[in-house]
C-alpha cells in the first residue's frame, strides 16, 4: 500500500501515544541504569522526563511519584536549578489537574528564580505560561503572577509535597 494510504488510516493521536510509549519504556530503562551507578543527578533527570511522559499519556498518579521523587533527590544532592525545574514540572501537573491559577503562581516563582536555566525557560517554562495565558486570561494571570513572584522555592517545593507528594502510597526503599 501507498504510505499516503496507510496514513490515512491511522490516527495521529495513536502516533503519538506510541510515541510516548517508547519514550517511556525508554527513559525507564535509562533510569534502571542510572540507578545501578547511583548516577543521583542523571536519576533526577529521567524522573522529570518519565513525570512529563506519564502526563502525556494521561497517567497523572504516576506523574505525580515521579515528580516527588525527582524533587527529594535533586534536594538531596543540592541540585536548587532541578528543584526549580521541577516546580515548572509540577505547574504542568497543576495544570492538566485543573489547578490554573496555583500553576500559574508555581511558573511565576521559577521565572523569578535566579537558577532557572535558558533552556528550560524555553523549553518547558514559556509553553506553560502560554497555556495557562489562553485559559486563564490576562487579569488572572497577572494576579496570579504576583502572587507567585513573591513565592520562594522552598514554599513552591512545601506546597508541592503538599499536594501532589503527601497523597501517595509510601514505597519501600530498595537501596536507590
Amino acid at each position: 500500500r501507498l504510505v499516503s494510504d496507510w496514513s490515512s488510516d491511522v490516527c495521529s493521536s495513536d502516533l503519538k501515544r506510541g510515541y510516548y510509549i517508547a519514550a517511556q519504556e525508554y527513559i525507564e530503562y535509562s533510569l534502571v541504569l542510572s540507578k545501578a551507578v547511583n548516577d543521583r543527578p542523571r536519576i533526577v533527570s529521567m524522573s522529570m522526563s518519565l513525570a512529563y511522559v506519564h502526563m502525556a499519556l494521561n497517567q497523572m498518579s504516576q506523574a505525580a511519584k515521579r515528580i516527588c521523587e525527582g524533587l527529594q533527590l535533586a534536594h538531596e544532592i543540592g541540585a536548587t536549578p532541578r528543584e526549580v525545574e521541577l516546580v515548572v514540572c509540577a505547574g504542568r501537573w497543576l495544570l492538566i489537574s485543573g489547578e490554573a491559577e496555583e500553576a500559574a503562581r508555581f511558573a511565576a516563582m521559577a521565572a523569578a528564580h535566579p537558577t532557572m536555566i535558558k533552556d528550560v525557560v524555553n523549553e518547558r517554562l514559556a509553553p506553560l505560561q502560554a497555556d495557562l495565558a489562553q485559559i486563564l486570561g490576562e487579569q488572572a494571570m497577572t494576579v496570579a503572577s504576583v502572587r507567585g513572584a513573591s513565592l520562594t522555592l522552598e514554599q513552591a517545593l512545601g506546597e508541592v509535597q503538599a499536594r501532589l507528594c503527601a497523597s501517595l502510597p509510601q514505597e519501600p526503599d530498595h537501596g536507590f
